[in-house]
């Protein structure tokens, strides 16, 4: 087994690398060939993002009335 000062290294310099290689993608692609990458990479990020993020769309249907599910939300954090 690793010692711990291995493992870190090994992070460290994991880390540094996926910086470089963000670097070098984000100056020298195109915008064009960037925003097809961006929704993927966002993806990948949210795996380990340790929030879960839900979305309600505030009003739906044809007259734009008020969803019921966001209704109820607002109505348990109100009593929180």
């Amino acid at each position: 087994m690793a010692i711990m000062g291995e493992v870190w290294t090994n992070i460290g310099s994991a880390v540094a690398s996926l910086v470089f290689i963000y670097t070098i993608f984000e100056r020298f692609f195109p915008y064009q060939l960037r925003k097809n990458f961006e929704p993927l990479v966002q993806r990948f990020i949210n795996l380990f993002y340790p929030y879960i993020q839900i979305k309600f769309f505030e009003y739906s249907g044809e007259r734009f009335e008020q969803n019921d599910c966001k209704l109820k939300i607002v109505s348990v954090f109100e009593l929180s």
